[in-house]
Formats: structure tokens, C-alpha cells, sequence
């Protein structure tokens, strides 16, 4: 959000979901810290978006007042721009969302849905709501229908970089785990691996599913997979070489300690 307050020029294109914005250099490596808190926590309260449409008002503000040389009052400005917001179910849900009103959200992003032509977002975006509201189930089918809906988007469809399909598949874990069905869990952090196998969170994620059954050995193989991945992480390699040290391999803990 800081990165995008501090380039309004790319900000409204963002918003509006402008192809060559979205998938511009820039862009996706700001969305590329998204995509990285995604890895690390799929249901991540994303609690600051709403400035961003703060910001988006000003800038239209501005650029009427660009055009037509007079004062615009922000009062005024505001109600047309919530009277357009309510015509665009998608940006009313996405602000819902980050107000704290995941019902609003849901029901919003249920509009949305009807004739997108790009679905997956939209689900997701709605599982995330419903995760946040409590329930679950919804979350489940919405992060399903998501994946199933990521397989059939053509390249040319306007994919955002943190709608990747292990992202989803990692989601549907965590619900499962939420829902305590390890089983199912494991099923899915496996999934992600199988459409990115440089995913090292669902590595992660199996390890403390193992600990959970103080299966140790296969804890460390997976956190030793994960360290293998991503070497720079430290996190991960605080955890291995924890667990390393609990099961006495002190040795081989100090190596990833330093």
C-alpha cells in the first residue's frame, strides 16, 4: 500500500485493473511483497487497502480540476465517487473487505460474480472475506471453485502475480487445518508444491503438521527441503536448526544457526 501511495501515477490504472499497468515491471514487483505475505499467512487482513481509495479520490479530484480549471469540493467528489463505487460491485466488495465488513464483502463480490469473465479473482476474494467472517465452509468452496477457475484462464486473461495456483492450493490447507483435517491438509500442501515446487512454505506448513504427531524425522526433512529452497530465509533456518537441536544433532544445528 506505501509503495502505491508513493506512485499515484501508476495508482489509478492499478485500480482500475489497466492490463498494461498490472502487468508492468513495477507493478508486479510491488505485488510481489503481497504475494510473499500470502506465502507466509494465504488469509493475511489486508486492513490498509482503503487508503488507497482515499488516495485513488484525490486523484480524481485533481485531474477534474486539471481539466475544467475550478475548485472541486472533496464532499461533492466523494459522493459521486461512492455513487460510482456502487456500480462496480468488485471495488465496493474489495473496500467492504478492508473496512472490516466481510459480509457487505461477500455479498458484494457475489454480485461481481455474475457475468465476470475472470472468476478466479473474484473467489478468492470472497474465500479471504469469508475466512475473516468465520466461516469456513464458504472459505473451502470459494479457494476450490478459485483453483478450478485459475486452470481454465487463457494467458491472455488479466492474472494478478499473487493469484498463483499454489497460493489457492496453500489456502485450501489451511482451512482444512483450521477445520482440524491434517489428512486433507497435507493433500493440499502437496498440490501447491506439485504447481510450484519453489513453494518452501507448504514444506513448512507439512513440517509442523508432522511435529503435530511428534513425527519428528519426517519434520526435519521437510524444513531441511524448505532450507534447501530458500537458504537466504532465515525463519527457516531458525526452525530447522531448533528442532536439529531438540533431537540431538547439535552440530548440524549450529550450521543453520550461523
Amino acid at each position: 500500500v506505501a509503495l502505491l501511495l508513493d506512485r499515484v501515477n501508476i495508482l489509478p490504472g492499478y485500480l482500475e485493473g489497466n492490463k498494461r499497468t498490472v502487468r508492468s515491471r513495477e507493478v508486479r514487483a510491488i505485488d510481489s511483497l503481497y504475494y510473499q505475505a500470502l506465502s507466509l499467512n494465504p488469509f493475511v487482513y489486508r486492513r490498509f487497502d482503503y487508503l488507497l481509495f482515499d488516495e485513488y479520490l484525490d486523484v480524481l479530484v485533481r485531474r477534474i480540476e486539471g481539466r475544467t480549471g475550478r475548485m472541486v469540493d472533496r464532499g461533492d467528489a466523494q459522493f459521486e465517487f461512492d455513487r460510482e463505487i456502487d456500480e462496480v460491485p468488485s471495488l465496493r466488495g474489495w473496500i467492504s473487505y478492508s473496512k472490516g465488513a466481510f459480509a457487505s464483502a461477500v455479498a458484494s463480490y457475489t454480485v461481481a460474480l455474475k457475468g465476470a469473465k475472470y472468476k478466479a479473482g473474484l473467489l478468492a476474494a470472497r474465500a479471504r472475506a469469508s475466512f475473516l467472517a468465520g466461516d469456513y465452509d464458504a472459505a473451502l468452496t470459494d479457494m476450490t471453485a478459485a483453483l478450478q477457475e485459475q486452470r481454465k484462464t487463457d494467458e491472455k486473461d488479466l492474472v494478478y502475480l499473487y493469484d498463483s495456483k499454489a497460493i489457492f492450493e496453500h489456502s485450501i490447507a489451511i482451512v482444512h487445518e483450521v477445520r482440524h483435517e491434517p489428512a486433507a491438509a497435507r493433500e493440499a500442501y502437496a498440490q501447491a508444491l506439485e504447481e510450484d515446487l519453489t513453494y518452501y512454505e507448504a514444506h513448512v506448513r507439512l513440517a509442523a503438521l508432522a511435529l503435530a504427531t511428534a513425527d519428528t524425522a519426517t519434520a526435519i526433512s521437510e524444513y531441511d527441503l524448505a532450507a534447501q529452497i530458500r537458504s537466504e530465509e532465515p525463519v527457516v533456518q531458525w526452525q530447522l536448526g531448533t528442532l536439529l537441536a531438540a533431537t540431538g544433532h547439535p552440530a548440524d544445528a549450529v550450521t543453520h544457526f550461523k
